[in-house]
């Protein structure tokens, strides 16, 4: 165990309690307010853009952006809103704490995301500039775990996204 450990664990640590103390179902719907404000952004902003052009008279990049900014705030705003309706009627029915269990798993699983993919920014940075040596990294506990943690879960991210494309396209538009 080295530095390199100590730091991942401080990390993932931090991501269980963060996710503890927010709760499973706040963190699902911050991840989910944020992809549905989105999806629902691009979706909706022309649209809306159509709509309230008819009365404000600005340059069209202004109103796309603004419409966007505003539909994606109205979509978080409102699945936050639902999301906390629903830890309180957790709360209630005394599911309290395996709701705080559940979000600290959650909060971890995120966190460890998220250093996957510093991760994989590393890994290309320290290939053309050493900043830790191969035998430090091997020596790590958890340098190794996370490495194909990311190597797993890295391809499907960016496979997901190359089939956004075909999802959007199917979609049909409100605007027209």
């Amino acid at each position: 165990m080295n530095l390199i450990d100590i730091i991942i664990g401080v990390i993932l640590i931090l991501g269980f309690y963060k996710g503890f103390k927010k709760g499973f179902v706040l963190e699902l719907t911050a991840l989910l307010g944020l992809i549905l404000g989105i999806a629902g952004a691009f979706y909706l902003s022309k649209t809306h853009g159509l709509y309230i052009g008819q009365w404000i008279e600005w340059d069209d990049e202004y109103l796309r952006i603004t419409t966007f900014l505003l539909s994606f705030l109205a979509i978080v705003i409102i699945v936050s809103l639902i999301g906390k309706l629903i830890t309180k009627l957790i709360d209630f029915v005394a599911l309290s704490f395996i709701n705080k269990l559940l979000g600290g798993l959650f909060g971890l699983l995120k966190f460890g995301l998220l250093l996957s993919i510093l991760l994989l920014l590393f890994n290309v940075i320290n290939e053309q500039v050493e900043m830790l040596s191969e035998e430090t990294l091997n020596e790590s506990v958890s340098y190794p775990i996370l490495n194909q943690f990311t190597d797993i879960i890295w391809p499907k991210l960016v496979g997901m996204s190359q089939n956004q494309d075909k999802i959007i396209e199917q979609l049909p538009d409100l605007g027209e």
